[in-house]
């Protein structure tokens, strides 16, 4: 697709990888929404759901080296 539109490879990925980050942010708050409505059969489940999002999106943050 790079080749075909002219776009460098590097823009296209950050681009991707922001949209991906915007998306585990909004399904992270609707779980955050849901829990908070109160007492739910299904809470240990979106927990663990949660705590495996969580830990999707900070392993797909750039490391800053110094």
């Amino acid at each position: 697709m790079a080749a075909r539109t002219g776009l460098d490879p590097g823009v296209l990925s950050r681009e991707l990888n922001h949209r991906v980050k915007n998306t585990l942010a909004n399904v992270l708050s609707i779980i955050a929404l849901t829990r908070r409505r109160g007492s739910d059969p299904a809470s240990p489940a979106l927990n663990e759901f949660a705590d495996a999002l969580e830990g999707a999106s900070a392993r797909s943050r750039p490391r800053m080296i110094c």
